[in-house]
């Protein structure tokens, strides 16, 4: 089975998905979790159909975390997402990918020590000038783009994107306004 053809998929999953992917290699749970509004003691495992939407409000993001391999995952779905407001932060001194699967543009960005060091399309406007040595041979920019960011992911970060992974259950929380604490 070749690199895209577990994923055919994901292209009916990411079409409903609307969420933000952020993947901090080296990411520390108990610091990156407040980062997104998100503690510990609000965590519950539900299956993302059951993951409470937010009501236009940024204080209403839900994050899935999950830890795979050495990237700790957070799954943003709702409306406002934080992740883009954190990539510098997040990468200082690691890696950051970030996957943004709205239903318009398929937005992928790499950031290392808070410098982006590649951010695409993958559907429309697909540019392979300074492509990652991890992109080689995706049909990024075509109508399999959706498989190729799955299959892009898997490479840089080990990580392999499953149905089960993203549908859940997952450890979930609503994000709040401030600190319980």
């Amino acid at each position: 089975m070749t690199d895209l053809e577990k994923y055919t998929w994901a292209e009916s999953v990411a079409s409903y998905d609307a969420g933000v992917y952020t993947f901090v290699k080296g990411g520390v749970r108990s610091e990156i979790l407040p980062l997104f509004r998100c503690w510990e003691e609000d965590l519950q495992l539900l299956p993302i159909t059951d993951v409470p939407w937010g009501d236009g409000g940024d204080t209403f993001v839900s994050l899935m975390p999950q830890k795979r391999h050495e990237w700790l995952v957070i799954g943003e779905h709702g409306t406002h997402f934080r992740g883009f407001l954190l990539l510098e932060e997040l990468s200082r001194g690691r890696s950051v990918l970030l996957v943004a699967l709205p239903q318009i543009n398929l937005f992928i960005q790499v950031v290392v020590d808070g410098e982006i060091v590649r951010s695409f399309n993958a559907w429309s406007t697909y540019d392979p000038a300074g492509a990652l040595p991890e992109e080689a041979g995706l049909p990024f920019g075509s109508t399999a783009g959706t498989k190729a960011t799955f299959a892009f992911i898997e490479r840089l970060t080990g990580h392999e994107m499953t149905q089960q992974w993203m549908l859940g259950p997952c450890e979930t929380a609503r994000a709040r306004s401030e600190s319980p604490h």
